[in-house]
């Protein structure tokens, strides 16, 4: 066992300094259980530490993988939106089918009483 003396200094009134010896002895056991108890703090720090970025990395990963998703989603849309488009796909739609051709066209050129809102 070694004996360790700690000193502190108290100010008195005076600028007079009154040293206090303590007597502090410390085992090679007790030195070593501080170490060990040291060491692992910062395991379980390390660990927590590493649980965090483990589970923001499974979360970007998931993230990641639900924004290829809709990118192929929002790509497929836009293809079928421009295949509706489509002047081929008009010309053979079934409302286009259903119209008849004008025979003679009329435009309104003012002369015509209509019901005015005033």
């Amino acid at each position: 066992m070694k004996h360790i003396h700690t000193h502190s200094r108290i100010k008195k009134k005076k600028s007079r300094i009154l040293t206090v010896s303590i007597p502090f002895f410390v085992g090679r056991f007790s030195l070593m259980f501080c170490l060990m108890f040291f060491i692992a703090i910062l395991g379980v720090i390390y660990m927590v530490n590493f649980n965090e970025n483990a589970t923001v990395g499974y979360q970007l990963a998931k993230l990641e993988s639900e924004r290829n998703k809709l990118k192929t989603i929002k790509e497929q849309q836009n293809i079928d939106l421009s295949k509706s488009q489509s002047l081929e796909n008009i010309r053979y739609s079934t409302s286009v089918a259903g119209m008849v051709p004008l025979s003679e066209v009329q435009y309104y050129d003012g002369s015509l009483d209509v019901a005015l809102n005033k």
